[in-house]
């Protein structure tokens, strides 16, 4: 269905796929399309052969074929042999989550489950929850389900059996004693004691309990009441059960106070007859115990579909929402408040103060961010206490290394970080341009197309001088290029560092670019650079490339395992967002074959996200876990880049209430304020613009807005957030105004003003552990 746009050559095999996805994605909204009739008739005739079936149908409707329910103890050997297709796909699927794993054997006949898995597997199969649940709605002690009345109670002791003072409180909406004293006034209750406490039953079960154990009343009773039961102990026992989960021999001992022997052999009577299972079974406390257990067979089945059912639900895929939850739990972002930036104490003997850094640093390792959101916003919403010193000690230690990923600016730039053992694996040097006819040697390296806008004699001086010393301090590097102006050197060296060409041993030369006033090009006539810039070392980042050079496949590997750690669950759009070369289409065979070894798992985790999703061991489980919010609501102050904030990367930005002309971006400065994973607020790079989701009269998140603006008040320069624009209008118009202004903010000429006190911060969030709405 494919037009050739260019006839008689050769289209790649990746270009027709994408092609081809544009042209069905465009299909699908037209029912007509050729193409999809053709699917839907080729599906329909001559795989399902819908007209058979339909042939099929009408011959039941006419009467000509008839249908007959048969009910067997086990299956007939054609829907046994139906059944038995589960044992292929049960064994061979050892990685499957405990939530699917349950789902599917639930499903199957419990007979033909326990021969091929063994009767302990099936104590793991109910959910406890559910037991729970299911136990005290049979036992009606949910408020909707308790007795009201007189008439009430005494149908409650006509299906529960025997009860105590205690129990009967338990499960009355009111008090009993009045309602107990009219029933037994009108003789339709009475009160004996068994196993060695006082209990009341329904004066139509006299026969029944003296029959079954012996238990006589001196109230005088029509004769209807007291005639002889047959089998009155396991009808007894039989009642009892219907009205609870799996329960033991002991308990049934217990509670009628009966030797061994007689319980067991009304239990054997009521197996015989179909009434109860004794498979083992889970208990409502999720024991597992040796003693085997029993059930009802009609409270067995509710429990199975109920526990299907929110297992079902469990194995669905989570909302968007969820992920933004899942994303902070995952990477471990520290909680709201505690992400404040300080000064840290020189490490002296003591213990090492890194590990958390080293932790955070392999997360986020080979992803571009703004150096300036990665110190300020991403790196303190991870590390408590983090300070840029802690990068510059890693750096001289030899264990980090910083790679330019292109400029911001004149003054600013992304970086990546690796661990020095690492960065050979995971960068990929950037391709020479060959050099002249005949020659064996590489071209100039800034004949890359990188450092095409930066061509220059002194940058070709510099790495020319790298090449041949290897990695110089600044001093050194200044002589070997002839001592040309500080300025002018500094400025060539960040004019490559941004292009990815150099790095230094620490961030400090990049820090000191973004420094008003700093040693420039402006300066040229400056020879002698501060003391605190000659420290570290200047190398080239070529020089850093693994020796034997990485096979494609090993760097593959790595970085599929790089970003299943860093976001839990991969998809189409996290590869997209790291700018991988070949994008997902190179990942996937890769992230198939974890698959296929045990060490990830395929499947569809999230909605809106396109394509295959892959999930770490374990991930999928805890994004399930948060498939609902906690309690309370979980306040989340972000750099709009971080990998933590799924929208414009994983999940598209959700349309705001009144943008204004101002589109939310992953941009360097830019921050975003999460709530339970969705988005509540964006404050563009400088501050003066906000975009919101939420609305002044909603309540449960409104309250929130001026706490998250607190929050990112603290984080601006000065402490002090001026907003000119919200939601595309004036600040002092807007209809938030109202409700800044009250939460202490001031207007002024420009707009509405907060600064935040010290401390001011987390004594605003303190309110939220205390839930909202």
């Amino acid at each position: 269905m494919l037009p050739r746009g260019r006839p008689g050559q050769r289209t790649p095999l990746w270009a027709q796929r994408l092609r081809a996805q544009q042209l069905q994605a465009v299909a699908q909204g037209f029912p007509d399309f050729p193409l999809v009739l053709e699917t839907y008739r080729e599906c329909l005739q001559d795989l399902f052969d819908l007209p058979t079936l339909r042939e099929l149908l009408t011959a039941i409707r006419r009467g000509e074929l008839a249908i007959d329910a048969v009910d067997t103890v086990v299956p007939s050997p054609f829907a046994r042999s139906l059944v038995f297709a589960y044992e292929a796909a049960y064994l061979y699927q050892g990685d499957a989550s405990p939530a699917e794993r349950r789902a599917q054997a639930l499903a199957l006949d419990p007979r033909l489950l326990r021969e091929l898995l063994g009767e302990e597997e099936l104590r793991s199969l109910l959910d406890p929850a559910v037991i729970d649940e299911t136990t005290a709605e049979l036992q009606h002690r949910l408020e909707a389900r308790r007795a009201a009345s007189a008439e009430a109670l005494h149908d409650l002791l006509l299906r529960l059996g025997d009860l105590s003072d205690a129990e009967l409180v338990a499960r009355c909406s009111g008090d009993p004693g009045p309602w107990l004293k009219q029933l037994a006034r009108e003789q339709r209750a009475l009160r004996l004691r068994l196993a060695g406490e006082a209990r009341w039953i329904a004066a139509e079960d006299a026969g029944l309990y003296r029959d079954a154990l012996g238990a006589r009343s001196r109230t005088a009773l029509p004769a209807s009441f007291l005639a002889t039961v047959e089998h009155a102990l396991p009808q007894l026992i039989a009642r009892w059960a219907r009205a609870r989960g799996p329960f033991t021999r002991e308990t049934v001992q217990q509670r009628f106070g009966l030797p061994a022997r007689a319980v067991d052999e009304a239990l054997a009577a009521l197996r015989a007859r179909g009434r109860i299972v004794g498979e083992p079974q889970a208990s409502a406390a999720g024991g597992g115990g040796a003693q085997p257990e029993h059930c009802d067979v009609e409270v067995l089945r509710r429990l199975k579909r109920r526990t299907l059912a929110r297992l079902r639900a469990e194995v669905m895929p989570v909302a968007p929402a969820a992920l933004g939850r899942f994303l902070g739990d995952w990477q471990a972002l520290l909680p709201t408040g505690a992400t404040t930036a300080g000064p840290t104490p020189r490490p002296g003997p003591g213990p090492d103060p890194l590990p958390r850094p080293r932790t955070v640093l392999a997360q986020l390792e080979g992803l571009p961010l703004a150096l300036d959101d990665l110190e300020q916003a991403i790196l303190p919403a991870r590390v408590p206490g983090y300070h840029p010193r802690l990068l510059d000690e890693l750096g001289a230690r030899g264990e980090l290394v910083w790679v330019g990923c292109g400029a911001l600016g004149a003054r600013e730039g992304r970086v990546a970080l690796f661990r020095r053992e690492r960065v050979g694996l995971l960068w990929a040097p950037p391709p020479l341009a060959p050099g002249p006819a005949g020659s064996s040697e590489p071209a100039d390296p800034l004949a890359d197309p990188l450092a095409d806008p930066l061509a220059d004699p002194l940058h070709a001086a510099i790495l020319a001088a790298l090449a041949r010393r290897g990695a110089s301090f600044l001093g050194e590097l200044h002589g070997a290029c002839g001592s040309p102006p500080l300025g002018l050197l500094l400025t060539a060296l960040r004019a490559l560092s941004w292009a990815g060409l150099v790095t230094h041993d620490t961030l400090q030369p990049l820090r000191a670019a973004g420094v008003r006033g700093s040693v420039d090009a402006s300066r040229a006539g400056r020879r002698r650079a501060p003391p605190a810039l000659f420290g570290g070392r200047w190398s080239l980042v070529s020089a850093l490339g693994a020796d034997p050079p990485v096979h494609a496949t090993e760097r593959l590997h790595a970085w599929a395992l790089l970003l299943l750690e860093r976001y839990g669950v991969v998809s189409r759009e996290a590869v997209a967002g790291e700018a991988l070369p070949g994008g997902f289409a190179a990942l996937y065979p890769v992230l198939a074959a974890l698959e296929r070894a045990g060490r990830a798992r395929r499947g569809h985790f999230v909605e809106g996200l396109s394509g295959a999703q892959f999930a770490a061991p374990g991930a999928d489980e805890r994004l399930r876990a948060l498939r609902f919010p906690p309690g309370g609501s979980q306040l989340r102050v972000l750099a709009a880049s971080d990998p933590a904030n799924a929208y414009g990367t994983l999940l598209p930005w959700p349309p705001a209430v009144a943008q204004g002309g101002l589109a939310p971006g992953r941009r360097s400065g830019a921050r975003v304020v999460l709530v339970d994973g969705e988005l509540l607020l964006y404050l563009e790079r400088g501050g003066r613009s906000l975009l919101s989701w939420s609305a002044p009269d909603d309540a449960p998140t409104a309250r929130l807005v001026p706490v998250g603006l607190a929050q990112l008040a603290a984080q601006q320069r000065g402490r002090q957030l001026c907003l000119e624009r919200i939601d595309g209008e004036a600040a002092r118009r807007s209809t938030w105004a109202p409700t800044l202004l009250q939460a202490g903010w001031r207007a002024d000429l420009k707009g509405l003003v907060f600064e935040a006190a010290l401390g001011a911060t987390t004594a605003r969030t303190a309110p939220l552990t205390e839930g909202v709405g």
